[in-house]
């Protein structure tokens, strides 16, 4: 985010107007992190008696 904002800076006019460069880019989603995983996870079923059978 830091670097994000030095870039940022740069665009700023300092004119105080409501089309502001920063505010618009920090209010995008940010597509550089993963999504975080929600729900349940999927797992195998256990297969029972296997050690039995070996």
């Amino acid at each position: 985010m830091a670097q994000t904002l030095k870039a940022l800076i740069h665009c700023c006019a300092g004119d105080a107007l409501p089309d502001c460069p920063i505010l618009h880019t920090l209010g995008q989603p940010d597509d550089s992190e993963p999504e975080a995983r929600t729900g349940a996870v999927l797992r195998r079923p256990r297969r029972h008696g296997l050690a039995k059978r070996l």
